[in-house]
């Protein structure tokens, strides 16, 4: 008798054998990816001492894996159009962390920030086709749960990307920390590649670069896209930037160890829940409310950033966590069913993320140079609260129509 796969024709249900095996297959997925993306943030401290950077010249080993992600991220939206988005998730994902085992062995800066750039690369084959694998290969009524899903199991490699390589610190170099989060990745990788189901209802076409670059540009004719865009990178820029800075206020201020400030990067828990429940709470409350209540918590949290109290800091991590995650949720789902074409939009959503998290999270690192935390908290209060004022823009549009 042949296996019920859970596919009806119109894509995975949930309760399947099929729709378990994507489950796990996409939170691996997503740990993997990211717990290779944003390794050297909580060692920020750690790379500016051993190789004599500057903060900002530290950040570079994460912006240059971002940016490198960002620019690589629409070529391979066309690549896999051709060979399918499962195999391009296979592959870039493989590669990506046979990168990263070279990582600890970097002789000097220069090296190792090339290294992050070619693994940027590489892993830009994941969040550029996920969301376009979900809506084509999982049932329209269970793609949010499902999307949400997929970023809680991001959400677990960022906590990871940050908590492994800080508690090596206690034992070693800031070498041995990225050598531990590798081996994790290559592990995760390989559930990965195992679990994902084979896609089934994807249809090969020819590569057409230029016309596919000028599809998705024209998503930036839409006003109503343009916000979902702006909200990702902003959005991501703000997120980055708190948690490629938080490190040196908590352990040069007040007085916190590696380790210590690795635990306060548990916080990103509430983001693991809050992207696991975005689907439900939109269902409930709608769209529209939940980016609202989102992004006003973002902004909030950015206000208690501000004092030099522990209490107020990691209150503030943990409910920005948790909105950022939300926002994001909630905005990555809804952008891809308001375009007649979703791939494109997802592409550029996900373009607009990564811009967001190398040009933005590297440049407010060049305010905390100049004028301290102080004014470091004052860009991120612009910036957040530029995201409240397109998120109460949306939800007075969706209450329009």
């Amino acid at each position: 008798m042949a296996r019920d796969t859970g596919d009806t024709g119109e894509g995975i249900r949930r309760g399947t054998v099929e729709y378990r095996r994507a489950i796990l297959g996409l939170l691996a997925t997503g740990l993997a990816t990211f717990i290779s993306i944003y390794p050297t943030q909580a060692i920020l401290p750690a790379l500016v001492e051993d190789l004599d950077l500057t903060a900002t010249g530290a950040a570079l080993t994460v912006s240059s894996t971002t940016g490198a992600l960002a620019l690589s991220i629409i070529p391979l939206v066309e690549v896999s159009e051709k060979w399918g988005r499962g195999r391009v998730m296979r592959l870039t994902l493989a590669l990506a962390v046979l990168i990263g085992l070279a990582l600890p062995f970097a002789a000097n800066p220069a090296i190792l920030i090339a290294l992050r750039t070619l693994q940027g690369v590489a892993l830009a084959g994941v969040p550029a086709v996920t969301m376009t694998w979900i809506r084509e290969e999982i049932h329209a009524r269970d793609a949010p749960r499902v999307m949400g899903l997929y970023i809680a199991g991001n959400t677990v490699g960022g906590i990871l990307s940050r908590l492994v390589p800080s508690s090596m610190l206690e034992f070693g170099s800031w070498r041995l920390g990225l050598g531990a989060a590798t081996i994790i990745a290559v592990i995760t990788g390989l559930a990965a590649v195992a679990l994902l189901p084979r896609q089934r209802h994807h249809t090969p076409r020819e590569i057409r670069l230029l016309p596919e670059l000028r599809l998705i540009a024209a998503q930036l004719r839409h006003w109503r896209l343009v916000r979902f865009f702006l909200i990702s990178l902003i959005g991501q820029g703000v997120f980055v930037s708190v948690f490629n800075y938080a490190s040196f206020r908590l352990m040069n201020q007040l007085g916190l160890s590696e380790s210590q400030v690795g635990l306060v990067f548990l916080l990103y828990l509430f983001g693991t829940y809050t992207s696991a429940r975005a689907g439900f709470i939109a269902e409930r409350f709608g769209r529209g409310r939940t980016l609202a209540a989102g992004a006003t918590g973002m902004a909030i949290a950015v206000a208690l950033l501000a004092p030099a109290q522990l209490w107020s800091i990691v209150i503030g991590i943990g409910l920005f966590t948790g909105s950022f995650f939300l926002v994001h949720s909630t905005s990555s789902a809804w952008v891809s069913v308001a375009s007649p074409h979703p791939a494109q939009a997802s592409s550029m959503y996900m373009f607009a993320f990564y811009v967001g998290s190398s040009a933005v999270g590297w440049a407010t690192g060049l305010l905390l140079d100049a004028g301290g935390w102080p004014m470091f908290i004052a860009g991120l209060g612009v910036l957040s609260g530029a995201i409240v004022a397109i998120a109460f823009h949306i939800l007075a549009a969706e209450r329009r129509r």
